[in-house]
């Protein structure tokens, strides 16, 4: 890693080895991890664990984020519900979350074609068929847009959505880092994967708007239409939008509109 390398602030929330910070290497960037949320457990665990000890009596499980399926297969009931025979089908948002999910030996049967949780909404609609009175299950964030439950609710779809995890603002000290990066005029793009790290980055700056984040940085890079949508109701139009919800995806679209390839050529 060399010092001329194009800076990414990055605001995901999984550290300097984190699958973003690893993707925007392998692009040929350098990442600078200035975290914007922090996760935590619920407040109240009881409807997350009663939902998947119960996992059996529902026809669907849906993912719209990787935080949740992390909450969901990490849980011991989990494991449980899964060597008693509890086989929902299962949906997630994009191929990156299906790739997570296969990691620990779980098959997604439905992967929208389409970007974000509309998408993921109409597929699984289209792919039940008949969704009266079908039962599914959709661990969230407690930020988490409504849109997706009232999609599938307007269906006839009996959504069950108990928090998974909370998201929270970040530490002082990763504010700090972000305003120090932006201040040194160095970073090339700054990279959001969620609407609740650009919210959080506003109010952490004090900021009623991130109008002034235009100046420092080149490109302003968003994972996916939601947090595109947050950055925009921010006073920041992102500059690119990664072609899917993953963390390669987004990487690539920054450099390739940095004009870098792999190896740090430019």
């Amino acid at each position: 890693m060399t010092a001329d390398l194009p800076i990414v602030v990055n605001t995901r929330d999984d550290g300097s080895d984190g699958a973003l910070a690893r993707a925007i290497e392998r692009a040929g960037m350098k990442s600078v991890a200035c975290p914007m949320v922090t996760i935590a457990p619920p407040l109240d665990r009881r409807p997350f664990d009663d939902a998947i000890e119960h996992l059996g009596e529902f026809d669907w499980l849906a993912f719209t984020s990787a935080h949740a399926i992390a909450a969901v297969t990490q849980h011991a009931k989990w494991q449980t519900a899964i060597a008693l025979g509890a086989r929902p089908r299962i949906a997630v948002v994009g191929d990156a979350s299906a790739r997570r999910l296969g990691s620990h030996g779980v098959a997604a049967h439905v992967v929208p074609d389409g970007v974000g949780a509309a998408a993921l909404a109409a597929a699984i609609v289209q792919r039940a068929g008949g969704v009266g009175g079908l039962r599914l299950l959709w661990p969230r964030g407690d930020r988490a847009p409504s849109a997706f439950r009232e999609d599938l609710e307007k269906a006839g779809v009996l959504v069950t959505a108990p928090i998974a995890y909370r998201t929270l603002p970040p530490a002082d000290a990763s504010v700090a880092a972000l305003r120090a990066t932006l201040e040194s005029n160095r970073s090339a793009a700054i990279a959001f994967c969620s609407p609740s790290s650009a919210q959080n980055l506003a109010r952490g700056l004090g900021l009623a708007d991130l109008a002034t984040v235009r100046g420092r940085v080149q490109i302003v890079a968003s994972i996916g239409p939601t947090t595109s949508a947050a950055l925009r109701a921010l006073g920041l139009e992102p500059d690119v939008q990664a072609e899917s919800p993953s963390m390669a995806s987004l990487a690539n679209a920054i450099a390739a509109r940095l004009g870098v390839v792999a190896g740090g050529a430019v």
